[in-house]
Order: C-alpha cells, then sequence, then structure tokens
C-alpha cells in the first residue's frame, strides 16, 4: 500500500471528512488532497505528526505493510452520511482510475448503436418517404439526412475510440500497482 493510499486509510478509518482532518492535522485541504492523490507527500515532521495523531506507527506509513488494527473511532462516526458519501465518492475515483477507459468503449458503442439504427431506418423507412421540404423551394432526400445522422454515429465511434486510447494511458500512470 502506497503512502497516500495510507493517509486515507487513516482519514476514512476515523471517519473524518477532509476539512476536519486537515484542520486536525494544522494543514489545509489542498495540502491533504495532494496527499491523498499522491501528487506530493508529506515531510518527516508531518509524517510523525500524522502517525501520532492516528495511533500509528510512522515506519508504517513509510513501509509496505498491512494495516495496523484501526486507529479509535472520532467522535463522529463513519455511518454518518457524509461519512458514507465520502466513502462511495473515494471508491468511484479509485474505480475510474483503474477502469475509467471503459467509459470510451461505452461511447463508441453509443456511435455504432446511432450508424446501425439509421441503416435500419434507411432500409425500413426511406422508399416510404422520398423528399420533404427544409424551405421554401429546397427539398431534401431523406438519404441525406440519414448520411448525416451516419456520420454524426462515425464521429462519436471515433471520439470514443480516442476517448479509450487517451483515458487508458491516463489510468495506466495512475494506477497504484
Amino acid at each position: 500500500m502506497k503512502l497516500n493510499t495510507k493517509i486515507l486509510c487513516c482519514r476514512t478509518n476515523s471517519g473524518l471528512t477532509k476539512e476536519q482532518f486537515s484542520e486536525k492535522l494544522g494543514i489545509s485541504c489542498e495540502t491533504l488532497h495532494s496527499w491523498e492523490t499522491g501528487e506530493s507527500e508529506p515531510t518527516v515532521n508531518e509524517l510523525i505528526h500524522i502517525a501520532n495523531t492516528m495511533g500509528v506507527s510512522a515506519d508504517w506509513l513509510l513501509l509496505d505493510r498491512l494495516p495496523p488494527e484501526q486507529p479509535a473511532k472520532n467522535s463522529s462516526p463513519s455511518n454518518s452520511a457524509e461519512g458514507i458519501l465520502e466513502k462511495i465518492t473515494s471508491a468511484a475515483e479509485q474505480l475510474f482510475k483503474k477502469y475509467g477507459w471503459i467509459s470510451g468503449i461505452f461511447v463508441s458503442l453509443f456511435g455504432l448503436y446511432r450508424v446501425l439504427s439509421v441503416i435500419f431506418a434507411s432500409i425500413t423507412t426511406a422508399s416510404s418517404i422520398p423528399s420533404f421540404a427544409l424551405t421554401d423551394g429546397m427539398f431534401v432526400g431523406i438519404y441525406g439526412l440519414y448520411v448525416v445522422q451516419a456520420l454524426t454515429g462515425v464521429a462519436i465511434i471515433i471520439g470514443g475510440i480516442v476517448m479509450t486510447i487517451k483515458l487508458k494511458k491516463w489510468c495506466k500512470s495512475n494506477s497504484e500497482e
């Protein structure tokens, strides 16, 4: 387990919000956020202060060991709505960091669905509706509209593929292995 995960674990096990935990440590919420996301790390003195405040050892924070027994619970229960919301948010963030690239696949599948539905619609309805008027004297064949819709679907597919590739690289750089 990495240092940032251990700091997050200490905070969530104690049932504290980011604001409460940063206040208890005497730091800003932004500093705590950067520690929990791994953007920066606390100094040695700050590590010792975290360890003393949370009832864990400094070497546990620094070394790759199993978590100690949970620190004593704070007066604010972790089963409160705020604590549950914080846990859900944290879990969703971790899932997105690991599997967020899958959302690009869903976007591509939506584009494919759109293209296939346009093809199906053109096969089933185009012969019964030859054209319609957009403005006075200007007619557009229904196939022209189908082409526009199909091209939109293709653009969505391409966007989904690009999104998948970019998010896969981002997720790989953010994975905690």
